[in-house]
């Protein structure tokens, strides 16, 4: 099997891409919002989020950007669908999902990698009746007494 090149420069989108494949928001934002679109949602989602984790450009440089990059042909579009008022619009569309679609992958994240909330959070829920708070240095503070223990 052969690795496919690209004749634009890469940068780190190589790098950044296999991450946010595997939160799986596109097809998160696809099954909350689909669309009939040349272009779908979650693609142009992640055109986005790849441009504000690289070099944050404003909306109307995006496509650009994009174009100088790998993104352009790794996704098989072309810089002419990538305007500023669509990524606007892209951007309307998702607002009323958001809240949901956050959920929905940061709830995979978690599930898929196997993060202990308790530990991430700093809470230990393991104690009756109250809930302790770890605080740096190895102290343990408790929310109920407020002394450390």
């Amino acid at each position: 099997m052969s690795t496919p090149t690209w004749a634009a420069p890469s940068g780190a989108v190589p790098l950044v891409y296999p991450s946010l494949e595997t939160l799986q928001g596109r097809e998160t934002i696809n099954t909350l919002r689909w669309s009939k679109a040349d272009i779908d949602l979650g693609r142009l989602i992640q055109v986005l989020l790849l441009n504000r984790l690289m070099l944050p450009q404003p909306l109307y440089h995006v496509g650009a950007w994009a174009n100088q990059t790998v993104v352009v042909p790794m996704f098989g579009l072309h810089v002419e669908q990538l305007y500023d008022q669509r990524f606007g619009r892209a951007l309307d569309e998702l607002q009323p999902w958001l809240g949901e679609a956050w959920v929905q992958i940061t709830a995979g994240a978690v599930q898929r990698e196997g993060v202990d909330l308790c530990v991430a959070l700093g809470y230990d829920f393991g104690l009756p009746g109250r809930r302790v708070r770890r605080e740096r240095f190895g102290r343990v503070w408790s929310e109920q007494r407020r002394t450390p223990r």
